[in-house]
């Protein structure tokens, strides 16, 4: 492996710990260590951030449901500026969910909402969010297998 290769190697990592409170989980992660590949004729590096916060889930067994509510701090290092995001999830019979969610101390991000499908191992999420400046939304769509 050349140093032409390790400027193309870029990862993230992170953990979730649980902890002694009950339904509650903290999790970190660092993402965008390493760099990339020059785009065209620009030299272009990754935003190097971190991310911890934590999450509580409530079961509601009569209905069959469950609850989640999370936040975390996110730093993006080259801004030297950070984040909170707020969410939350409504899962319905582990099937249906809804989400909310927003971000605080962005100028061109706040709310954001989505819905998620699970049937067996496939899992298919939609999100929508707004930008404001002018740059539109943005609808994402994603299928997750778990094996």
């Amino acid at each position: 492996m050349g140093s032409q290769d390790i400027k193309r190697l870029a990862f993230d990592l992170g953990a979730q710990f649980k902890t002694p409170l009950e339904n509650l989980t903290v999790g970190a992660m660092v993402a965008n260590l390493g760099g990339m590949k020059d785009l065209r004729n620009d030299k272009t590096t990754l935003p190097a951030l971190l991310r911890i916060g934590p999450a509580y889930t409530i079961e509601l067994e009569n209905a069959k449901s469950r609850v989640t509510v999370a936040a975390d701090l996110l730093h993006v290092f080259p801004e030297k500026h950070s984040y909170l995001n707020v969410g939350g999830e409504f899962l319905f019979n582990h099937v249906l969910a809804a989400r909310l969610g927003y971000q605080f101390g962005s100028e061109g991000r706040g709310f954001s909402g989505g819905i998620g499908l699970e049937y067996d191992i496939f899992l298919v999420d939609y999100a929508y969010a707004p930008i404001s400046s002018d740059l539109g939304n943005t609808h994402t769509v994603s299928l997750t297998i778990n094996f």
